[in-house]
């Protein structure tokens, strides 16, 4: 029996079609760099989050153990800590963390964040500009020269 039909995966995810597969395991292999866990480990894609770039692959070597890797289409190897991973762990782990997370945002998206003790932060524009000027620095495609 395909194990596919005896897992249910949480809102937002979804299995791969065969040319999702192809060009997510192509672009894995373009942006991990040497020290990311899945550079050249051999894995297949397990499930794609329909929400944003979020993929689940599994390791063939451990075909229990999910690693949801979030994809930055950037076209090259990445820099170290990208693409960042936003989950490693089991199978029922995967399905348990991402139905609490959607539940909380659901349930954030539904009370304004009311209910909890602290909202999140709002970012200014300069923020969010200096977020970005740091990313591009770490990687090191901008010097303080270029940037004035």
């Amino acid at each position: 029996m395909n194990e596919r039909h005896t897992i249910q995966l949480p809102p937002e995810w979804g299995f791969p079609t065969p040319e999702q597969t192809g060009y997510l395991l192509r672009e894995l292999r373009t942006e991990a760099p040497v020290e990311h866990v899945l550079y050249q480990q051999p894995v297949e894609v397990f499930a794609v989050r329909t929400t944003c770039y979020d993929v689940a692959y599994r390791l063939i070597e451990s075909p229990a153990r999910i690693v949801v890797v979030h994809l930055t289409w950037v076209g090259h190897t990445e820099c170290e800590g990208h693409p960042t991973v936003g989950f490693d762990g089991s199978i029922p782990e995967f399905c348990d963390f991402f139905e609490r997370q959607y539940a909380e945002s659901a349930e954030h998206q539904k009370t304004g964040g009311r209910n909890h003790a602290t909202p999140p932060p709002r970012r200014t524009a300069t923020a969010v500009i200096l977020a970005i000027l740091d990313r591009l620095n770490t990687c090191g495609a901008v010097t303080p020269a270029k940037v004035r």
